[in-house]
């Protein structure tokens, strides 16, 4: 689309494990073009540009732990899961979630219940991004 606006963000390494209802607050940039949403104090994507987005997160649960996901639309779950890490390999998994956004929304990755998640490593990493589709 000749003239639209990019707006793509990802950020990577969770600075600390939040209560549940709170937000995963992603702290290490992986790369961001256009405008500049994402806050890395809040863990909060703030729209500047109306239209159809995408967000992923990719997540992965430590052995005999439980992980409880959500990516949230101004508090509202867009789409949710959850994982646990049995005995052996402990499992990793993506929420994606499309959005029609106004400028103004905030979509961030909240903790639904309990969340224990594997810190970053060269083979297990937490990450969420997000991109504009269409613009309005």
């Amino acid at each position: 689309m000749q003239g639209s606006p990019i707006t793509f963000f990802s950020y990577r390494g969770v600075s600390s494990t939040p209560s549940s209802g709170h937000a995963f607050v992603f702290t290490t940039k992986t790369a961001e073009r256009g405008t500049r949403g994402y806050d890395a104090s809040t863990g909060k994507y703030t729209a500047t540009v109306p239209g159809l987005y995408l967000f992923t997160v990719n997540a992965c649960v430590p052995t005999s732990q439980y992980l409880h996901l959500q990516i949230v639309l101004d508090g509202a779950p867009l789409v949710a899961s959850s994982g646990y890490g049995g005995s052996g390999y402990p499992p990793c998994f993506s929420l994606q979630a499309f959005a029609d956004l106004t400028s103004g929304q905030q979509v961030w990755v909240r903790c639904a219940a309990q969340c224990n998640y594997n810190h970053d490593n060269d083979y297990r990493r937490m990450q969420f991004s997000g991109a504009l589709i269409q613009k309005a």
